[in-house]
């Protein structure tokens, strides 16, 4: 949606830096891939508002920064300090004390 824009703005004089070219097909793919995760994660949210409430979908949301830190620990092999660790544990053990109550 906003690549006819990005390519007007590109041409206008003095504007640009760079010469505007269309990405690659599997740069486009992985940009079609993500802009339809967000669309979809968009969807989600709204339901889980609905269904739920706004703070445990708010608070369930950061859930995904002790899982991201698993997931690069788990298939790319980074380090975890110990305090991403406490703190990956803490929202976790935050969230479990929210939806328990």
């Amino acid at each position: 949606l906003l690549l006819p824009g990005i390519a007007l703005v590109a041409q206008a004089p003095g504007c640009a830096r760079e010469v505007f070219v269309l990405p690659a097909a599997d740069q486009m793919l992985s940009m079609v891939c993500c802009g339809a995760l967000a669309f979809l994660f968009n969807i989600a949210f709204c339901l889980a508002v609905v269904v739920a409430s706004p703070l445990v979908t708010s608070v369930g949301c950061m859930l995904t920064v002790p899982a991201s830190l698993g997931t690069d620990w788990l298939l790319h092999g980074d380090s975890v300090s110990p305090s991403a660790v406490l703190g990956g544990a803490l929202v976790v053990a935050g969230f479990l004390v929210l939806v328990m109550k």
